[in-house]
């Protein structure tokens, strides 16, 4: 009976990296797509206007009842603001008489900042090209008009004063006479009336409105970004529940454990040598007969194992003769220099070739040779082939001829192929990736033990994948 497996729920993060084949593809895709989206609807025409005022300073009008003038740079910062005020923007509204265009619309579209010591400019951002020119527009002429009325509103108050101040003088002197102070008052009164006219609106000149070309790479840029963490927020949370519904064997103990098997080695990318070696010295007396060597899944290392765990034993004088078993991705065949075309196991299976026409010598770099036999032609229902009693037969004949026979198996949790080979062998090793579901190891036990495979022991690979 197998201990508890020793496993570890991971965390968001590590959740994401977990499954990054699937979460990185996503979010670039929604990265690609945001991108796309605000390129393609982006785009808004802006239309800008310079509206250039009348120095107010030295007009009655916006005499403030002392010497002081009117500071022309508050001037203009009230005079933008009252251009982007919900006065404006009501007249607008009832000039254009658009549904669309109401004053949440205006907000939004509309903006206006002091430019220099004289002026201060109009913006306003649109899809359509037409509608900003004539938004902008009906700002510029709704907000001449009201400062218009504005200004008269304010002669008709100083004259209104000056008239009232003349009356109460009239009523104090006798009928048909005059005073220098009436004299004065009518003077000013029409002083006021012409500054008035002469002030208007307070505009000088306005400037046509022109179009400003907008970029679109700030924008997307900005929706890409914007959509990728969108991408790493979702997936990250997907990839995390998911986690915690499949908890990982985060040790080399816990792997062995979850297997009920002995822990004989660890390796690391490529499979060292000094992880080999350590392999090969603890299969040293369980290493003989056919050894199927293979892994929990496709992302195991376990096909460097074989070459590694070959080239130890051969040194060391043992005859060892190795077999690509792994019928769909054959690592050993193409590391070997055999390509597909060539006589192999399935041939030799099938009783297409003989023993002698499908092993191949390979000579070791400054050393003795050992014996290969490639995958060889691919076939159809290979796992029957593999389970079949010729092959049964084949592997024993084998066997007399050599110390240890090495066969690179397919995936056990992926492919059959794993599995027939496995019920054929006198041992079985298995690479488990670090990070592997724990769920996984459970049913690949079941499996071994419906099998009656002798399973050696773990080898954990702790590279990161």
């Amino acid at each position: 009976m197998p201990t508890p497996i020793e496993s570890t729920a991971a965390g968001p993060v590590e959740a994401f990296w977990r499954f990054r084949t699937r979460t990185i593809p996503v979010c670039i895709a929604l990265g690609v797509l945001g991108a796309a989206f605000a390129f393609l609807t982006g785009g808004d025409t802006k239309v800008t206007t310079a509206m250039y005022l009348t120095d107010p300073r030295g007009v009655p009008v916006f005499r403030d009842g002392t010497t002081a003038a009117t500071d022309m740079q508050t001037y203009l910062n009230q005079r933008a603001r009252f251009a982007v005020s919900d006065s404006v923007f009501d007249q607008v509204i009832k000039s254009i008489d658009e549904p669309e265009v109401d004053l949440e619309y205006l907000r939004a579209t509309v903006r206006s900042m002091v430019e220099d010591n004289s002026s201060f400019v109009i913006e306003c951002d649109d899809a359509d090209s037409d509608r900003a020119f004539l938004i902008c527009g009906e700002v510029t002429e709704s907000y001449i008009e009201l400062t218009r009325a504005d200004t008269q509103r304010r002669a008709d108050i100083a004259i209104g004063s000056l008239q009232q101040t003349k009356s109460e003088l009239l009523a104090e002197i006798p009928a048909g006479q005059t005073t220098g102070s009436i004299q004065n008052i009518e003077v000013d009164i029409a002083d006021t009336a012409k500054q008035a006219a002469l002030f208007d609106a307070g505009v000088e000149f306005v400037d046509a409105p022109r179009a400003v070309d907008q970029s679109r790479l700030v924008p997307t840029v900005q929706y890409g970004i914007a959509a990728f963490m969108f991408g790493v927020l979702v997936t990250g949370v997907l990839a995390w529940l998911a986690a915690l519904r499949r908890p990982i064997v985060s040790s080399p103990e816990g792997a062995a454990a979850s297997l009920g098997a002995p822990l004989v080695g660890m390796i690391e990318e490529h499979a060292s040598s000094a992880g080999v070696e350590v392999v090969a010295t603890n299969l040293a007396n369980g290493g003989t007969g056919i050894l199927v060597v293979s892994g929990s899944t496709d992302a195991s290392n376990h096909s460097d194992l074989v070459a590694g765990l070959a080239e130890a034993w051969t040194r060391e004088g043992r005859r060892v003769l190795v077999v690509d078993g792994n019928l769909r991705k054959p690592r050993l065949s193409a590391r070997f220099g055999a390509g597909l075309s060539s006589v192999g196991l399935t041939d030799l299976l099938g009783g297409l070739a003989t023993e002698s026409a499908a092993i191949r010598s390979v000579k070791l770099p400054d050393g003795p040779a050992m014996s290969f036999i490639s995958c060889g032609q691919t076939v159809d229902h290979a796992a029957s082939l593999l389970r079949s009693a010729n092959a049964r037969q084949v592997l024993t004949n084998l066997q007399e001829r050599y110390d240890v026979v090495l066969v690179d198996a397919p995936p056990m949790m992926d492919r059959a192929e794993g599995s027939a080979l496995a019920s054929v062998a006198d041992g079985v090793l298995l690479v488990v990736p670090s990070g592997t579901p724990s769920n996984d190891l459970t049913a690949l036990r079941r499996r071994m033990d419906v099998l009656r495979a002798p399973l050696l022991g773990v080898v954990y690979d702790v590279a990161d994948r």
